[in-house]
């Protein structure tokens, strides 16, 4: 992924892979979920009924905690890479310091400054219009800065 600016002196990188919750929605109701592991292919056959009522959309959902040892010297940026179909990126939805980005089409990489918007348990979610045929790659970049 891309990452690193020329102005850091160092970088340390946390993949954020493992167990996510894919959300079946219709109206903002959630009509089922399942277990994915990213980063991953998405199949229909994933769910006991396939999506067939519109409108649906698709989030992804993963937990993660805020990395220790982080100071006012670091810079925390939230990446995304290969997420086909996304629309929005949204870290701690309904808390104070949420923070959202929409996705243009045909985007392939999103980067998020996510320091101030970190808790000491995050919340990311991944929106989608229709259900995804990839799930990619998810890491927290965390640079000192000059």
């Amino acid at each position: 992924m891309k990452h690193g600016s020329d102005n850091c002196k160092s970088t340390h990188t946390i993949r954020l892979r493992g167990p996510c919750q894919l959300l079946w929605m219709h109206n903002d109701t959630q009509q089922a979920q399942v277990r994915v592991q990213i980063p991953c292919k998405i199949e229909p056959e994933l769910f006991e009924s396939p999506p067939n009522i519109t409108p649906d959309d698709f989030r992804l959902r993963r937990s993660f905690r805020m990395p220790t040892g982080l100071d006012e010297s670091q810079s925390v940026t939230l990446e995304l890479a290969k997420f086909e179909g996304a629309i929005r990126v949204v870290l701690n939805r309904n808390s104070d310091v949420a923070v959202e980005r929409d996705i243009l089409e045909g985007e392939d990489f999103v980067s998020i400054s996510a320091g101030p918007s970190l808790l000491q348990l995050n919340m990311l979610e991944v929106e989608f219009r229709s259900l995804p045929a990839v799930a990619g790659e998810v890491q927290l970049v965390i640079e000192e800065v000059a």
